[in-house]
């Protein structure tokens, strides 16, 4: 429900200030079972990818933080193989949601969470007027704040988080 609540922020504000009415909005797909399981096997398999035993294993030797930035620039880079992506527009959401994603399977240590923001984030869009708006559009810079927004809240409780383990630690 959060990454669903990340990917409408920016609908639910230009609602709220009446850049576009409930009329306008429409469900970009239908939910079905299989677009459901299709949306999480692709999600999944993402989140192994980015998310995998190898970031464990870089713990050792780099902060969550450092790691969590290299992945956000790598999944960034990555959609450069897609032609139709406009890196412009869509190049601060995708480093901030592949660093967020990386901050957020540190923290909790977990790859279901980054797995449920990430589905929730894909599987939950409407289209509107305003789906290529550079502010309030599906890849917005208005959804980039928000990203990181909740990237520098997970990297102040991260820092508070490795600091509390160092002083145990002695």
């Amino acid at each position: 429900m959060v990454g669903g609540g990340i990917a409408l922020s920016p609908l639910v504000i230009a609602l709220a200030i009446g850049k576009i009415g409930l009329d306008e909005l429409q469900l970009s797909s239908a939910f079905t079972l299989s677009s459901f399981f299709i949306t999480l096997a692709v999600v999944s398999w993402e989140e192994l990818w980015f998310r995998g035993i190898f970031l464990n294993h870089c713990k050792q030797n780099m902060s969550a933080i450092h790691i969590s930035l290299i992945i956000g620039l790598l999944f960034m880079i990555l959609h450069v193989l897609n032609p139709n992506i406009n890196l412009l527009k869509t190049g601060p959401n995708l480093f901030l949601a592949g660093a967020l994603l990386t901050l957020v399977y540190f923290y909790f240590k977990t790859i279901w969470l980054p797995i449920g923001l990430h589905f929730g984030n894909n599987y939950l869009n409407f289209q509107s007027n305003l789906e290529s708006h550079w502010l309030f559009g599906n890849e917005g810079y208005l959804s980039a704040i928000f990203l990181l927004g909740l990237f520098l809240l997970f990297a102040k409780l991260a820092l508070k988080k490795e600091k509390a383990v160092r002083e145990i630690k002695g």
